[in-house]
């Protein structure tokens, strides 16, 4: 048998004091009757303490009344607990703690997580605002899940990570949320502030935010929200909200999110609204940058790489009755080529005889601008059904492109009993030429780029050599002093180099279009250093093709927003380039004697610290300057002392192993040209970026016009995977 098996439920509050119970604690009491006999007479008898898994505990004491419990799992390797207090009914305590010993892996470290949060009668602030609570988190060897604080946004779920009412009417739940939001991650701390600050009287407005950082290096900010408001005020409300937001700031990876949800929200207490929306901004080796409300054009493909969910658009439903329904979606999205909007009016209408009406009306828009490009397709259609099938239907499509001219195209479909189809292609406006784009010497930007210091490093030699080159600082900032055993760099980021450019930005290049660097020449006269060819290894840099080239409405929908593209050059070999003055190699060590009392007649070398102290004379019997000598080493001596030094250590430390592992990189996307029928190579050429391959299958367009349709810009890696 078994007793004090009751699980607390927060509900269990003393008359008075303070209330401790054991959880599944007792003994159990088992009796046998062998034919040998027993440890007792003829019966052998087991008893068994049975030790608590935790404790509950309550409290009514002094106006503070509340309840908490703690439980033993994992055979004592994981402590958890949760208490939720009252205190004179004016300020409410919510707290979570867990620690354990432990990792995931089974690896031996101290976890820890605790996260406190008070909400008490608000506190002014001023201008309306007030404090209406206050929270805490520390995590020792914790981490935050990005992915999984998304997914409580996506579930309504992060109000209760920031300021639940009461963590006791579920703590295995509320447990389990601070346990994955920050799951144990050896080596990573984490902080965070929690505030619940309202505003207006009463409280019209309130916002549950949460800012935590997370520590060492790569250094983390999260940010967590959810903002309520009703508006004008709740008697007569004309707009209730509700935000949910999560926000990420990742300094090591350079990168940028924000995701919000918009629920549980309508206007004039009749039409419900609801929506989503994404920020996205990465820096590295794919950049993005991104901002939604609602989603995309349906043509749209978003980046891989930005972690984005399937948005739902912002939507108003103006009725949404069984019988009657009229639903109003729309987005808007900015990305570095293009700029979509769009909307989408659905309407349901229940007929008699089972008969119903549905009808849709829609458009979805790209812009680019100065000079003004605007690509428009609009649709609307009305059916009336029974039983699924279609009765009447009358249906309009629209494709609107210009302006200088306005393209129309589209079709016009009615059925009754039979379909009836009208096409439309018209032309508006008598082709007159589009407004030219200002032109801009992008030369001359170059030129100025690569004049600027800023432009210019000195590169160091990638391995410590034995007799190093140790470079004075130098007072002049336009100045650089070059390592004979380094490289010197120059890049810019005006405009992408060996590259055709057909604009630049909201211009058009003039005095060339194609821009690089093929030689460098270093000093003068006699003494000069040319450098080509090998020698000048390539740097790259990212850039948005669409400010550089001009791209159709596909490009831009699918075309990645930023690309790898020559941005400069390392000029190497330089070994043999010394700017005209001659190089002395003098090795030798500095013997250093302090001062002491000198016998008369004994010469002195003074210490040439100062211009006195050189022309001082020494007085007999005094203590005599500190004596300087620099005695000269053998180069066979400086090489075997250099061998342990700092220096032969770090040259050593620069040549691994030939048992050292390969050191593992992220190898950019190359691209080809590829036959659209048999999906083989077209041409042996591999190019570096998506743009240079477009413009590569333009040029071979250009060429044979019988090409046209027949090539495609791929990936070479599946044209990798179709061979393997």
């Amino acid at each position: 048998m078994a007793s004090g098996d009751k699980q607390p439920t927060g509900n269990n509050v003393p008359a008075t004091g303070v209330l401790v119970q054991a959880i599944n604690t007792g003994f159990s009491l088992e009796a046998s009757f062998p034919n040998g006999g027993g440890n007792v007479g003829a019966a052998e008898v087991t008893l068994d303490v049975l030790l608590p898994t935790g404790l509950a505990i309550s409290i009514n004491m002094g106006g503070v009344v509340g309840a908490g419990s703690l439980a033993i799992l994992e055979e004592g390797h994981r402590y958890q607990g949760s208490l939720t207090l009252s205190i004179q009914d004016k300020i409410t305590v919510n707290a979570l703690g867990i620690l354990t010993d432990r990792l995931p892996d089974g690896t031996s470290a101290t976890s820890f997580i605790a996260l406190i949060r008070a909400s008490f009668t608000p506190i002014q602030l001023g201008l309306g605002f007030t404090l209406n609570g206050i929270g805490g988190l520390v995590g020792v060897n914790r981490a935050a899940n990005t992915d999984y604080l998304r997914g409580l946004l996506a579930s309504g779920q992060l109000d209760q990570l920031l300021f639940p009412a009461n963590v006791l009417d579920n703590p295995a739940a509320a447990l389990a949320v601070a346990d994955s939001s920050f799951p144990a991650t050896e080596g990573r701390y984490v902080f965070g502030l929690l505030a619940k600050i309202g505003w207006g009287t009463p409280t019209l407005l309130t916002l549950d935010v949460g800012l935590i950082i997370e520590l060492p290096a790569p250094v983390r900010l999260v940010l967590l929200g959810v903002l309520r408001a009703t508006l004008p005020s709740f008697d007569k409300p004309i707009l209730r909200l509700r935000a949910d937001f999560v926000g990420s700031v990742d300094f090591g990876a350079g990168s940028v999110e924000f995701d919000a949800t918009l629920r549980d929200s309508s206007l004039l207490d009749r039409f419900t609204l609801s929506g989503e929306g994404a920020f996205r901004l990465y820096q590295g080796q794919n950049p993005v940058f991104l901002l939604t409300t609602g989603g995309f054009h349906p043509a749209f493909q978003p980046p891989a790489n930005a972690n984005l969910p399937q948005l739902q658009r912002l939507r108003l439903a103006l009725a949404d009755s069984s019988d009657f329904r009229l639903v109003l979606q729309t987005y808007l999205a900015i990305t570095s080529n293009t700029v979509q909007v769009g909307a989408r009016l659905d309407l349901f209408v229940d007929l008699p005889l089972g008969f119903y009406l549905e009808g849709y009306l829609y458009f979805d828009t790209l812009f680019e601008f100065n000079p003004f490009r605007l690509d428009v397709q609009i649709g609307a259609g009305v059916a009336i059904k029974r039983n699924g099938n279609n009765k009447l239907t009358l249906q309009l499509y629209l494709h609107v492109t210009g302006p200088a001219p306005w393209h129309v195209t589209g079709e016009v479909s009615f059925k009754l009993i039979v379909r009836v189809r009208f096409s439309i292609n018209r032309t508006i406006g008598g082709g007159a030429p589009a407004q030219p784009l200002p032109n801009v010497d992008v030369r001359q930007l170059l030129r100025e780029a690569l004049a600027a210091p800023s432009s210019w490093e000195v590169q160091t030699s990638a391995s410590a050599l034995a007799s190093p080159v140790v470079l004075r600082a130098e007072p002049d900032a336009t100045r650089l002093l070059v390592d004979p055993g380094g490289a010197l760099v120059v890049r810019q980021k005006v405009a992408p180099l060996a590259f055709a450019l057909e604009r630049y930005g909201n211009a058009r290049p003039q005095n060339g279009n194609r821009f690089d660097i093929t030689q460098a020449t270093l000093g003068t006269g006699a003494n000069t250093l040319l450098i080509t060819g090998a020698d000048l290894t390539e740097l790259t840099d990212f850039f948005a093709p669409g400010e550089f080239r001009q791209l159709s409405e596909a490009q831009r929908l699918s075309a990645p927003s930023f690309q790898l593209m020559r941005s400069g050059v390392r000029l190497g070999l330089l070994d043999g380039f010394t700017g005209g003055s001659a190089t002395v190699q003098k090795v030798g060590y500095e013997l250093l004697v302090l001062g002491s009392p000198t016998p008369a007649g004994t010469p002195i070398i003074p210490t040439p610290s100062t211009e006195a102290a050189r022309n001082a004379a020494p007085t007999a019997g005094a203590s005599a300057p500190a004596r300087r000598q620099l005695v000269p080493m053998p180069a066979q001596q400086f090489q075997q002392l250099s061998q342990n030094s700092a220096i032969g250590q770090a040259y050593a430390q620069a040549h691994p192993s030939y048992l050292a592992p390969e050191e593992v990189y992220w190898r950019e996307d190359a691209y080809v040209l590829a036959r659209a029928d048999t999906l083989t190579r077209y041409a042996a050429t591999t190019y570096a970026n998506e743009a240079q391959a477009t413009a590569a299958l333009e040029a071979a367009v250009a060429a044979d016009s019988r090409l046209r349709g027949e090539l495609l810009v791929v990936p070479a890696y599946q044209l990798d995977l179709q061979s393997v």
